[in-house]
């Protein structure tokens, strides 16, 4: 190993720029919502699409597929570190997240509302339908790994109670108010536009930073509370 790379990460100062890159997409919002509004500009020459958090496939998008793919290698990292009996939670922790930042990065859940919707008459909050099938699947989730949860150190256990009520709130919650707002047809006044894109930046900060969350628990349940998370890389 004496001819091999070692480095240490600061998970606080992580944590903090992950924060930072939050706040900037916040603001990238609310500048170009205000933009829009105050100016009547379409698409700043590709910006609006570009950052608006409602999009896909653009920056908000890529930031928050990165994020999740980390949660996902730290959830692995606490598998491969934990007691027997609970790896497979982890393990199963794993494999959601790592199934979110690929539904993050291609859009599964609109596919499969535009697939369900008519067959199922998804209408008001449910219109946007694919909040149906994976509110259940997220139900049972939560019924299988609730007791492996609440057998965790206590700030592991509160801090992915906490960032899991952040996510589901942000991606159910907020989501299934727009879809009501949008399917009722809602009167187009400035008022209830404004409303409907302050809960689009409410429904996708809270997801950002519900992952977020988890992913400082997650680090410093593996580093067993240190502050740094020491990296050895072998060379060839």
């Amino acid at each position: 190993m004496g001819n091999g790379i070692k480095f240490s990460i600061s998970i606080d100062r992580l944590f903090r720029y992950h924060l930072t890159g939050i706040g900037f997409f916040a603001l990238a919002e609310v500048f170009l919502v205000a933009c829009v509004w105050l100016f009547g500009v379409d698409t700043m020459k590709g910006l609006v699409p570009l950052f608006s958090l409602e999009g896909e496939g653009n920056m908000p998008t890529l930031f928050s597929t990165a994020a999740l793919a980390l949660l996902a290698a730290a959830c692995l990292l606490c598998a491969k570190n934990a007691p027997h009996g609970e790896r497979v939670f982890w393990k199963i922790l794993t494999a959601a997240f790592l199934f979110l930042a690929v539904d993050e990065a291609t859009s599964i859940h609109e596919y499969l509302s535009v697939a369900i919707q008519k067959p199922l008459h998804a209408t008001g909050a449910f219109g946007r339908a694919w909040v149906i099938p994976y509110g259940i699947a997220a139900a049972i989730f939560g019924a299988l790994t609730l007791p492996q949860l609440l057998g965790l150190p206590p700030n592991a256990r509160n801090g992915l109670v906490i960032a899991g009520t952040l996510y589901v709130v942000g991606a159910v919650g907020f989501e299934m108010l727009e879809s009501f707002m949008v399917t009722r047809g809602f009167e187009r006044t400035m008022a209830n536009i404004l409303f409907y894109d302050f809960c689009v930046l409410c429904e996708e900060g809270l997801e950002m930073l519900g992952v977020a969350l988890a992913l400082r628990t997650c680090l410093l349940h593996f580093t067993a509370g240190a502050r740094n998370l020491n990296i050895a890389v072998a060379a060839p």
